[in-house]
C-alpha cells in the first residue's frame, strides 16, 4: 500500500506465476528451476518487471511446438476427471476442441461486423433514485481467518493468473509453509478491504 507499483499490483498478480515459474528449458531439472526462481524473485522484488517479461520472451521464442496427437483431447479430458475437476473437464470437451482463430485482419473485420453499434442508453435501461452508501466499517469483517475459510471451499479452473483453485490452496492454506499462507491470506484481506471501501 502506497508503493510506486500500487496502480498496477493486481496486474502483477495475474502475470506472477507464469513469470516466476516459468521453466528455463524444456528439459530442465527441479534444481535449475529452483536457481531461476531465486533469481527472478530478487528480480521481482527490485521492480525489475521488464527484465523478466523479456527473459519469459526469450524462453518462449526458443521453444518448438509439440504436435497434437490425435488421441490428445480425450487423454487431456481423461486427466482433468482423475483430478476430479469435471467442470475443467466438461469446458475442454466444449470449448478448447474448438480452438482459438489467430487474429488475422480477416478474423478481426469479421468480429467487427458481428459487434453491435454504439447506442445511447434509453431512458427505461438507467437506474434512478438515491443511492445508498454502504459504510466502509462492515469490510472490518474481511480478515485473514476469513480468507483462508473461503479458499478452503474454493474449486475451479484456472483464471488470467494462472492458478487453479488447488495451487491456491496450496499456498494460503498448506501447513508447509509455516506462516506465509497466514501472511498471504493477510494481505488479500486488506486487499479486499481496500477494494470494497470508498475511497
Amino acid at each position: 500500500s502506497g508503493s510506486h507499483f500500487e496502480e498496477i499490483a493486481l496486474t502483477m498478480v495475474m502475470i506472477m506465476f507464469p513469470i516466476l515459474l516459468q521453466k528455463p528449458s524444456r528439459n530442465s531439472k527441479s534444481k535449475d528451476h529452483a536457481r531461476h526462481l531465486g533469481d527472478r524473485l530478487i528480480k521481482w522484488k527490485a521492480g525489475e518487471v521488464c527484465r523478466l517479461i523479456k527473459e519469459c520472451n526469450a524462453i518462449q521464442e526458443k521453444l518448438q511446438t509439440t504436435k497434437v496427437t490425435a488421441d490428445h483431447h480425450e487423454k487431456v479430458f481423461a486427466r482433468l476427471m482423475m483430478q476430479g475437476k469435471v467442470s475443467a473437464a466438461l469446458k475442454w470437451v466444449g470449448g478448447e476442441r474448438s480452438g482459438l482463430l489467430k487474429p488475422t485482419p480477416e478474423v478481426i473485420e469479421s468480429l467487427k461486423s458481428k459487434h453491435p453499434s454504439a447506442k445511447s442508453a434509453t431512458d427505461d435501461s438507467l437506474l434512478k433514485g438515491p443511492v445508498y452508501e454502504v459504510e466502509n466499517v462492515i469490510f472490518e469483517a474481511i480478515d485473514s481467518q476469513l480468507i483462508n475459510r473461503v479458499a478452503k471451499r474454493i474449486s475451479g479452473a484456472a483464471g488470467p493468473s494462472g492458478a487453479d483453485s488447488e495451487i491456491w490452496q496450496r499456498i494460503l492454506c498448506s501447513k508447509q509453509f509455516k506462516k506465509k499462507p497466514d501472511l498471504l491470506c493477510e494481505s488479500i484481506a486488506q486487499l479486499a478491504q481496500k477494494l470494497a471501501s470508498v475511497a
